[in-house]
This record gives C-alpha cells, structure tokens and sequence, in this order.
C-alpha cells in the first residue's frame, strides 16, 4: 500500500508558511516604524503653528445648552427617552400577544384531547381500509 498525500496537508503547509511569511513581514513594518522619525513629521523652529480644525469636537470643549432645543436640551432627551419606551412597549406587546397565542393553542389541543378519550368508541368501526372497499 502506498501512501498518498492529501491535497488538506499541502493546503495546511502553504497556509502556515504564508502565516509565517505575514508575521515576519508585520514585525519588520513595525520595527521600520519605530525608527528614526521621518524627516517631515519634524517641526522647524521658522514654520508658523497653524490650528488644525477637529471634526470631532474634544471633550468639554462645547457650551452647555442655552434652549431645549440645543443639543443636550431637554428635548432632546425627551424624544431619546420615548423612542427608549416605544421600544419596549413594542417589545412587551409582542410578548404578550405570542404567549397569549400559544396558551390558546395548548388550551384548544387539550380541549380536543380530553374530547376523545371521553367519548365512547364504537365496538365495530364503519371505517374499512382501502383494500376491502376496492373488492
């Protein structure tokens, strides 16, 4: 019996190596990185310092609100608060209406149960199976 490699071992061999291969060039990116600092991130002292507009405004650094409108307003709480309770009211009334929903269907199930076991069975069934109705 010869032994036949499978086409799962070669593909595990490459994936390793190609792990091996990313980590190696992963470690080599960062420790380039460390490095000296590039020659543009180096301020000169004859620039001038010129503020960079943030699109995320820094913590703290807004106004409290003046109107409930503003944000941070009590308006705007209120509406975050309702759609909040909305939510769960939603939530609550789809919960109820489903087990309200299956308390009917078990009830009906046992009703139909209960049903059949209390009424009495005929000693000789009219039923007959197919193969004698066909004779």
């Amino acid at each position: 019996m010869s032994a036949q490699r499978h086409p799962q071992g070669r593909l595990g061999h490459m994936v390793a190596a190609l792990s091996v291969i990313a980590f190696a060039l992963g470690c080599l990116t960062v420790a380039i990185g460390l490095g000296a600092p590039a020659a543009s991130a180096q301020n000169t002292p004859n620039e001038p310092q010129v503020e960079v507009p943030h699109i995320i405004p820094r913590p703290n650094s807004g106004q409290a609100p003046k109107s409930a409108t503003d944000r941070g307003g009590w308006a705007q709480y209120t509406v975050f608060w309702g759609i909040i309770a909305a939510m769960v009211l939603m939530i609550a009334l789809v919960v109820l209406e489903s087990r309200r929903k299956l308390r009917s269907r078990t009830d009906a199930s046992v009703q139909e149960r209960t049903r059949t076991r209390n009424e009495p069975v005929a000693e000789r069934c009219e039923n007959r199976p197919d193969s004698i109705a066909r004779q």
